[in-house]
């Protein structure tokens, strides 16, 4: 930075010191004023290090600050080169913003597919903007926190409420902004819908598990039962439990509630799992997290994995890799279904369609030949 446009960064910092607005509002009002008053066209401008640096914030308030510019037409940002100012030119294209409205939970899921959207969003030159709710928001207020772009309305519902998923969907939607609906299928969504195909995840791991010649097979409810996607497995369960005739395999509940950590909740249900009947020699959980805490409370019990209990994932998150054992699971295609909604969203007019997806197996250590005894 030069001598005098350093100066004049503190001057402005103090005064942003006083504002209350979100810090890449500030940290963009800041580097405007910089550009209109200190920088000719053309100029190149202060690298990402440095702003981060200047004022403390993380690269992804900065760059967040630096796109609302570009966006603007104040900057023009070439990778590899770096940002040069504009003055007086054609403003370059607006960034089309893609809205994710997404429960308030940090859960593996969760994380990985927002992971997956925005490195689609950055394929297709979106800017992705997350807006998170939570356990006692009203659609109005979820709608009214949406700030999109008057010319580029596109939102992603990701496993919302279904009763939330459906105001929100038929509000924007009569609003003009194309909506995508990322989670369980719902009867009554109008609109273009993906999710996984539950009927074939049981099959592909009920069929695992027979395989490796397991009968006394538990699966393990550790997801709120009001979800769709545990409604949906748990009927698929027990159909195909009927038609192989595993007259010994089950489902237990572990009563979670939404907004409940599903991890906390399976681990105490576990002593339910092995106090009533015979004892299983395998088990399937919803998720990922509810096979860390069954594998938790097998190794404190003192059975061992896979020997004595199988143990069967849903989720392939990145911790399912460093599990002792190593936990087999059901890989989900977040990849493959966060391109499909971004290319429906491109799509004129957009489709309406319920689009299924199925998750593929992943052997690991946690399975294995059901014991003798």
């Amino acid at each position: 930075m030069s001598g005098r446009s350093e100066k004049v960064l503190e001057q402005l910092r103090s005064v942003e010191s006083r504002d209350d607005r979100p810090l890449y509002a500030q940290i963009r009002r800041t580097l405007r004023i910089l550009i209109q008053d200190h920088f000719k066209d053309g100029q190149k401008f202060f690298t990402e290090p440095e702003l981060v640096s200047k004022f403390g914030a993380s690269r992804g308030t900065v760059r967040r600050a630096l796109e609302e510019l570009t966006r603007d037409g104040l900057l023009d940002r070439q990778i590899a080169k770096g940002s040069f100012v504009r003055k007086g030119g054609a403003p370059v294209r607006e960034i089309a913003t893609l809205q994710v409205i997404v429960p308030d939970l940090t859960t593996p899921f969760f994380t990985a597919l927002l992971h997956h959207i925005s490195i689609a969003c950055r394929k297709r030159n979106f800017r992705m903007q997350v807006n998170y709710t939570h356990k006692d928001d009203k659609c109005a207020e979820v709608i009214d926190a949406i700030k999109g772009s008057r010319k580029h309305k596109n939102v992603i519902l990701l496993h919302n409420l279904p009763q939330m998923t459906l105001e929100i969907y038929q509000d924007l939607s009569g609003k003009g902004y194309h909506v995508v609906n990322i989670g369980p299928a719902m009867q009554d969504y109008p609109g273009p819908s993906l999710a996984i195909d539950n009927e074939a995840t049981i099959r592909i791991a009920v069929e695992h598990l027979m395989a490796l010649g397991h009968r006394r097979i538990v699966y393990l409810i550790n997801e709120p039962e009001v979800s769709g996607n545990v409604i949906e497995r748990s009927l698929a369960f027990q159909a195909v439990v009927r038609e192989r005739g595993l007259s010994e395999a089950r489902a237990v509940s572990c009563h979670t509630q939404f907004w409940e950590d599903s991890y906390a909740q399976a681990y105490p249900f576990m002593q339910a799992v092995f106090s009533q009947g015979r004892r299983p020699t395998a088990i399937i959980a919803h998720s990922d997290p509810g096979a860390w805490a069954a594998m938790r409370w097998l190794a404190d019990s003192g059975y061992s994995v896979p020997s004595q209990v199988s143990v069967l994932g849903f989720g392939d998150h990145k911790p399912s890799r460093f599990t002792y054992p190593k936990l087999s699971t059901l890989a989900q295609p977040l990849a493959n279904m966060a391109a499909r909604a971004l290319e429906i969203l491109a799509m004129k007019p957009m489709p309406t369609d319920l689009e299924r997806f199925s998750p593929t197996l992943v052997v690991r250590e946690s399975t294995g030949p059901a014991p003798t005894v």
